[in-house]
């Protein structure tokens, strides 16, 4: 029996990992919003999608699936951010989640802008489809 991730457990996972038909790894996908709140939820707010292996005329990859994908956390424990710069570009280089399903990691490297880690609890995911040129 495979063991499932914690991605596929956490409330929404599924229906990111549906929408990407993998789990995906995040890898380029654009941070939109961080935002933080005391007293109320606080959340990340990514661009993600599918890399194909398709190439386009100048030897680009083509993307597929984009959409944005919401991790929300309903409480803060710990919050390490470096390289914010608010109206900046942040580029993801690799997300994971780590944890459990009652305190949830989520850490992230970027090739551009923020990176860090935020651990919470009532962690859960959401995603919104975006029509592109290339879906």
């Amino acid at each position: 029996m495979t063991k499932m991730s914690l991605l596929s457990r956490l409330p929404g996972g599924s229906s990111v990992i549906e929408w990407f038909g993998q789990e995906p790894k995040f890898h380029d996908a654009e941070i939109s919003d961080i935002q933080l709140a005391q007293g109320e939820p606080s959340r990340i707010i990514l661009h993600a999608w599918n890399t194909t292996n398709a190439v386009d005329s100048k030897g680009y990859f083509l993307t597929d699936k984009h959409a944005f994908v919401e991790i929300e956390f309903q409480s803060i424990d710990l919050i390490e951010l470096s390289n914010f710069d608010i109206g900046h570009t942040s580029i993801v280089f690799s997300l994971e989640f780590t944890g459990s399903l009652e305190t949830t990691e989520v850490s992230w490297t970027s090739s551009v802008g923020a990176e860090g880690r935020i651990v919470g609890k009532g962690v859960s995911m959401s995603i919104s489809p975006r029509r592109t040129d290339n879906t």
